[in-house]
């Protein structure tokens, strides 16, 4: 249940800070007797189902904003295991049963050869057994994604579409503009009462496919979307009975203007934060291009899966266990960047005329210029 939640969540979906519960600034508010803490000053900036509507929310420190959602969901929902790995440090951890690659693939048994012989060990996999671990795609070295050996003698190896779970469960869980709600192409799935969405071609409606940002309404899946392009969220149908279907929210919100200068996952692979600039100052080389620095990064080693999409935004593709980036100085080839796990303390050094809008426990945001 929403109102057990008790953790230290104090963001919301779009990034806004969570405003005290002991606070009546910026928002007054009569929360009170259904807060999970004993205490309004317990429950400090937490989020909470301090109404019992079903979902953790908080009040936020923008005054513009009084109330929204927060990104703790069910604890019970899960991706299968099968499409994804349930762990946001390695790829390596993945014990699925997928056996194909992004191409349509077959994939080389890994106890195997034939036709493309290899030195991997027992000790590589997670199975601690070549035998066990079959034909399934899995990441015995470290690569940061999930691949294998072909069966096809011309191709040695290729990456499979396994991809961390939690990239998946916070995809898109934001859209920059209001704009951009009939865009949203993200992939979730749950209403703000944690109810599973209906597919698209399951509901009796009239929208058509041009309505939504997938090519077809198949393709739409049971995602989350605004194809009214109205300025409420964005909302799916759900089971309201064995005859009717029912249209929910989601807890899908506009993205905050601001660079999230820390990560809050188990590693720096969680961090898909926005800040662009090395730890001495330096700007950061587009991924996606070659100069002045040429590499080999593939889109599989970032959480955006796209080498574009991952802009010049401070990322950790090889598993180094820091968030660098190629910079553009041509006598500075790549740079650490100043983000750490966030602790409370400002982890970067701000340039020019950015500032640090609020510094809380756990987060701290760099206001955009």
């Amino acid at each position: 249940m929403s109102n057990e939640y008790d953790g230290v969540q104090s963001t919301t979906n779009s990034g806004n800070v969570c405003q005290r519960w002991d606070s009546q600034v910026p928002h007054r508010h009569n929360m009170v007797s259904d807060l999970t803490i004993v205490s309004k000053t317990d429950a400090k900036n937490f989020c909470r189902d301090a109404d019992r509507s079903g979902i953790p929310w908080c009040y936020t420190i923008d005054p513009s904003i009084r109330w929204e959602a927060c990104p703790v969901k069910n604890c019970s929902y899960k991706f299968e295991d099968d499409e994804c790995y349930d762990d946001d440090l390695l790829s390596m951890n993945y014990t699925g049963i997928i056996n194909v690659t992004r191409t349509g693939k077959d994939c080389q048994r890994w106890d195997t050869q034939i036709p493309h012989n290899h030195n991997l060990t027992d000790g590589d996999f997670p199975e601690d057994v070549l035998s066990d671990a079959e034909n399934y795609c899995r990441d015995p070295i470290g690569s940061g994604y999930t691949w294998c050996y072909t069966t096809d003698p011309r191709t040695r190896w290729e990456p499979c579409v396994v991809s961390s779970c939690t990239k998946y469960r916070n995809d898109m869980l934001c859209f920059e503009h209001f704009d951009n709600l009939l865009h949203y192409n993200g992939r979730w799935d749950l209403t703000l009462h944690n109810e599973k969405c209906l597919r698209w071609d399951s509901v009796n409606h009239t929208y058509t496919a041009d309505k939504f940002p997938d090519d077809s309404l198949k393709e739409a899946n049971n995602y989350c979307r605004n194809p009214d392009n109205s300025l409420s969220p964005l909302w799916c149908y759900v089971n309201f009975s064995e005859e009717k279907s029912q249209r929910q929210y989601c807890g899908v919100t506009k993205c905050a203007k601001y660079h999230t200068t820390c990560y809050d996952g188990l590693s720096v692979k969680s961090y898909i934060g926005t800040w662009n600039q090395t730890i001495s100052g330096r700007t950061c080389q587009r991924w996606d291009a070659d100069k002045p620095h040429s590499h080999n990064l593939m889109a599989e080693m970032f959480e955006e899966d796209s080498l574009e999409d991952a802009e010049n935004y401070c990322r950790d593709p090889t598993n180094s266990g820091k968030l660098w980036c190629y910079t553009t100085d041509p006598k500075i080839e790549k740079e650490r960047c100043g983000i750490g796990k966030c602790s409370g303390e400002t982890t970067c050094q701000l340039f020019k005329d950015e500032t640090v809008e609020y510094n809380m426990k756990d987060f701290v945001y760099v206001k955009l210029p």
